[in-house]
């Protein structure tokens, strides 16, 4: 039985990739082709594949706190459709920890997607966004507050300020998406690069 249930998952999981590729086609995102073909919000992520050095600050308490040497790599995966990253650092002085993010586009509601999971606990994040005129992408979501164990609105920035440095930043926001407190605030750089100046 449950050899079968997993032959039907498959078949399942292949047959709506066939027709979900298709139908987006139909609607000229594939370029009238059998699948959807890729497009510009693709060949950004190419920008963030390699090895990054990050530096990571988070809020307790409304006071910020500095994380360990962090380190990031991206890899751009499953025939350039989607950006994986895989985060590893140091929090609260010295416990490792280690977390995994996946960056889409979604070709038909026009936005970014991201799946956020991390070895401090079991709640995963996804979020939902766009990039405005300046380049800079804001993401929408959620993620359990540690203080409340209670899931909270997010809103997230990504933001280049050079071509080897880009920052993220995380504030909790209301259920309007209008910011409050700082979460997170993270800057990578490209490995073997120098740093710039953040504003």
């Amino acid at each position: 039985m449950k050899a079968r249930w997993t032959i039907g998952l498959v078949v399942g999981a292949l047959a709506l990739g066939l027709v979900g590729g298709y139908g987006i086609a139909e609607e000229g995102e594939g370029g009238g082709g059998m699948f959807p073909t890729k497009g510009e919000q693709h060949e950004e992520f190419k920008k963030l594949e390699g090895e990054w050095d990050a530096v990571l600050t988070y809020w307790m308490g409304g006071q910020p706190m500095k994380g360990g040497t962090d380190r990031s790599t991206n890899k751009v995966i499953m025939n350039g459709w989607y950006l994986d990253q895989h985060y590893k650092g140091t929090m609260m002085g010295s416990m490792p920890w280690e977390g995994r993010y996946t960056l889409a586009y979604d070709q038909t509601k026009k936005e970014y997607v991201g799946y956020w999971i991390s070895s401090m606990g079991g709640d995963p994040s996804v979020t939902r966004g766009q990039t405005d005129d300046s380049g800079v992408l804001t993401m929408y979501g959620e993620m359990k507050d540690s203080g409340t164990q209670k899931m909270r609105p997010t809103v997230s920035t990504y933001k280049w300020t050079d071509e080897n440095t880009y920052v993220f930043k995380m504030h909790w926001c209301t259920a309007e998406k209008k910011p409050l407190d700082q979460v997170l605030e993270i800057t990578y750089t490209r490995k073997g690069a120098k740093a710039a100046e953040t504003k």
